[in-house]
């Protein structure tokens, strides 16, 4: 048996309901050029660790773990950004319940691993035999 490992992967994990919320609320900063500007300059006023958001490309979903760390890391910035311009998200209530955040940390942890793995695999065969 054949197969991709981002196929694999990908069927194996059901993480819709992380994902969403979270490109969701990427999409609502990155979609308009007005709005990532402002967010990027809150981000500076604001002294955050990182100077902008992941933005995820579907074509490499491995990239997903990046997009999932950074915005846990600016989570507050986030929150803060989506209450100045009053935009209401999913992303503000999943984000305050405990259960989401922990599922969203190991997601996170997980998608970067595949991304490790998926790296080691690759090679002049990008499929692998069973």
């Amino acid at each position: 048996m054949y197969f991709t490992s981002g196929k694999l992967c990908k069927a194996a994990l059901d993480l819709k309901h992380l994902v969403d919320p979270v490109i969701g609320v990427v999409n609502i900063i990155r979609a308009r050029a007005l709005h990532h500007r402002q967010f990027k300059s809150l981000l500076e006023e604001v002294g955050a660790e990182h100077e902008d958001v992941n933005y995820n490309n579907t074509v490499r979903w491995f990239s997903m773990g990046k997009v999932l760390k950074r915005v846990w890391g600016l989570q507050d910035e986030i929150i803060l950004f989506l209450d100045t311009k009053e935009v209401s998200h999913d992303f503000v209530a999943k984000i305050g319940c405990e259960e989401w955040r922990y599922e969203m940390m190991f997601a996170g942890d997980i998608f970067e691993k595949l991304s490790e793995l998926n790296v080691t695999l690759q090679g002049k065969d990008t499929c692998q035999s069973i």
